[in-house]
């Protein structure tokens, strides 16, 4: 008997969260629900759990049960710069990039959590779009993740979350456009990954 997976994909940005249920049985995803939060508000640090308490009783009341939610940020809390990776092992390369997100985005690293999109290599140079939040913003979906009674699978920018796997043929440039009542997202994948 093959289990079904449920798990919650919550794109959050200033306005509230926009939430889909997906139920997964192998490999096949199904669309189970999907709702609109409206912050009581601002979201801030401050009141994070309040707004993950009403999150939780707003997510009852519309019949999602998944307990494992993958979150999407807005991109413009996100700092994104295309940069030159080094030949490396994927351990020693995610210090030469936390190295190169410090100075590419002037702030401590302290104050950020980084990470990259992009294929490596230990042999040869290769493009990757590093990407940085603030620490604090990482924080606050925490608490309110917690406070809504859900566990954080994986932390990504929504609109990258609507691109799909690599071209069978290479070389494939893909377009994307992610919109929101107040703003939209412009996104562009080559071979797969994200360029901008």
């Amino acid at each position: 008997m093959v289990g079904t997976r449920h798990i919650v994909g919550l794109a959050i940005d200033e306005g509230g969260i926009f939430a889909t249920e997906l139920h997964v049985r192998a490999g096949r995803p199904e669309v189970r629900g999907s709702g609109e939060f409206s912050w009581e508000g601002e979201w801030t640090a401050e009141n994070a759990k309040d707004q993950g308490q009403r999150l939780h009783k707003f997510l009852r009341e519309h019949g999602f049960t998944a307990k494992h939610a993958v979150v999407g940020l807005a991109a413009k809390w996100v700092l994104a710069k295309e940069v030159e990776a080094p030949p490396a092992s994927p351990e020693a390369l995610a210090g030469i990039l936390g190295i190169q997100a410090e100075r590419a985005f002037s702030m401590n690293a302290s104050e950020l959590v980084f990470d990259y999109c992009g294929r490596t290599s230990a042999s040869q140079k290769s493009q990757v779009l590093l990407l940085a939040t603030r620490r604090q913003m990482i924080d606050q979906i925490k608490d309110l993740a917690q406070a809504a009674g859900l566990q954080v699978e994986s932390i990504t920018v929504s609109a990258f979350a609507c691109g799909r796997t690599p071209s069978e043929k290479g070389g494939a440039c893909r377009y994307g456009l992610y919109t929101r009542p107040t703003y939209c997202e412009f996104w562009g994948q080559l071979d797969g990954s994200p360029r901008f």
